[in-house]
């Protein structure tokens, strides 16, 4: 018997060999226009991506976005919604293909880097993208961070272009930068959630002008000051029905949470 989580990809659901997008970055202010190509790595531009506002596309040779039209704006929209993204961004396709402008007006390098990183998987890990929109038609009432986690564990193997240490690939890069047990780490995944979404006041950790200078070093050192570590034996166990109110908290606090996670690890 399928269970609701297990999702079954359409044939033509499936990651590019690389994970590079084309995208133009024009400055706010001085209207400069600068084009890269095949672009994947977005950290050397972490501290000017503030300065810029970026339209974002399929490579070149591409004759067809992989995800398809209605699965792409959903979870762009889902991204949007949830703080991963910029407020005054906007995605369309056209043709069959995606396309997105990422904003930088009055946003952090943080929000911005996530923001590209969610385009850049729609367009080269649609598997992703597929997954977690159809987990959510699925079980609307799990947390969108619930399945971004889920499916960032599941699918994530080109750990170095990420904004978060949560990976299949479960292995240790840039020194510190990653965290082995962020894959099963519900306190990790709760973090991230924190770190992005705003709260009644529009304001989150992901706004501090001054982070740690990569967002993945951010976000760990924000998991670390929380303090919250509640791991999980395997992917599927970060869906389980049990973790939905975990997930789904408005408020951080250490307390009430661990004693949450202990009581629904004790049940059998």
């Amino acid at each position: 018997m399928t269970k609701w989580y297990e999702i079954k990809l359409p044939s033509n659901i499936v990651a590019r060999p690389n994970d590079g997008v084309n995208y133009s970055a024009t400055g706010l202010k001085q209207k400069n226009k600068i084009d890269y190509q095949a672009a994947a790595c977005f950290h050397a531009h972490m501290a000017q991506l503030p300065k810029y506002e970026y339209e974002c596309r399929p490579q070149n040779g591409s004759k067809k976005s992989l995800l398809p039209k209605e699965e792409y704006l959903q979870w762009m929209h889902y991204c949007v919604s949830y703080g991963l993204v910029p407020l005054d961004s906007e995605a369309w396709s056209k043709k069959d293909m995606n396309y997105a402008r990422i904003s930088g007006r009055y946003e952090t390098k943080h929000r911005i880097y996530a923001g590209l990183c969610c385009y850049r998987w729609a367009d080269s890990l649609a598997p992703l993208c597929y997954t977690v929109v159809k987990l959510l038609e699925a079980k609307p009432e799990i947390n969108f961070y619930q399945a971004l986690h889920y499916g960032m564990a599941k699918f994530v193997t080109l750990v170095g272009h990420s904004f978060t240490s949560v990976s299949a690939a479960n292995m240790s890069l840039y020194g510190n930068g990653y965290q082995k047990t962020a894959r099963l780490d519900l306190g990790y995944g709760l973090a991230t959630k924190f770190f992005f979404q705003r709260d009644a006041d529009g304001k989150c950790p992901a706004d501090e002008a001054n982070q740690a200078g990569w967002t993945y070093d951010a976000i760990n050192a924000y998991a670390g000051k929380l303090g919250l570590v509640c791991p999980v034996k395997n992917v599927n166990e970060i869906l389980d029905e049990k973790w939905i109110e975990f997930y789904s908290s408005l408020t951080f606090n250490k307390k009430s949470l661990k004693s949450y996670y202990d009581d629904n690890v004790k049940k059998k």
